[in-house]
């Protein structure tokens, strides 16, 4: 171990958090792990965050990814919906992301807004997902939200039209469509052009390990 090293090492030990802050400050938007950890520890206070840390790391790579490219906005997606924790969450991982990078961030939420589609075969895992599972309360999650725009539909027909609006290039996305079918549909999002899409796109899957869960689920 360096002498450097072992004096971080010690000030870790010895000193407030914020003293040692300021003995390691980050190379801003080096897009390299010391920064990227850094930036994440700090959303992580917020208890709005910390509640999909997931998102809050994809949002930020995705961001910093765009700075560095000099794309002033971004669009960041959860497929998913239901009830609208999720999508609120993003929102405040958005705004947060947007005040340490000033890249301007649009967000999207994708449902049917009924609940999960009927399941199409065993890949869907019918023993566990069931058709109008997960229902959202649309008016009472539009009052609620300050920024995101809900795109209601089967994905395979939203997805289309969102492409078609011409959005901001994708730099995160949100998979949590419980169904095979649905998230392979999802999917198809990255055959879009690529001007629709940064040059690596931060996913996230939820649902494919655990429980019950199985290889094609998403």
């Amino acid at each position: 171990m360096t002498i450097p090293r072992i004096i971080k090492f010690i000030a870790t030990k010895i000193l407030p958090r914020k003293a040692v802050e300021k003995l390691r400050p980050p190379v801003a938007f080096d897009n390299l792990y010391p920064w990227l950890n850094y930036t994440f520890s700090k959303l992580m206070r917020d208890a709005r965050i910390k509640k999909k840390p997931q998102y809050a790391w994809g949002v930020m790579q995705g961001a910093a990814i765009a700075k560095v490219l000099k794309i002033p906005k971004i669009s960041v997606i959860e497929f998913g919906v239901a009830g609208g924790a999720g999508l609120l969450t993003l929102e405040s991982v958005a705004e947060a992301v947007e005040n340490i990078t000033n890249v301007d961030i649009d967000v999207f939420g994708f449902d049917t807004g009924a609940g999960l589609p009927k399941p199409v075969d065993f890949r869907d895992q019918p023993n566990m997902w069931f058709e109008g599972q997960f229902p959202m309360d649309h008016e009472r999650l539009v009052s609620a939200l300050s920024r995101a725009s809900l795109c209601l539909g089967p994905v395979k027909e939203t997805i289309p039209s969102f492409i078609a609006g011409n959005p901001a290039p994708i730099a995160f996305v949100s998979f949590d469509l419980d169904l095979y079918s649905s998230t392979r549909d999802a999917l198809t999002l990255f055959q879009s052009d690529y001007l629709h899409l940064l040059p690596r796109v931060i996913s996230y899957f939820d649902d494919i390990f655990g429980h019950t869960f199985n290889d094609f689920c998403g």
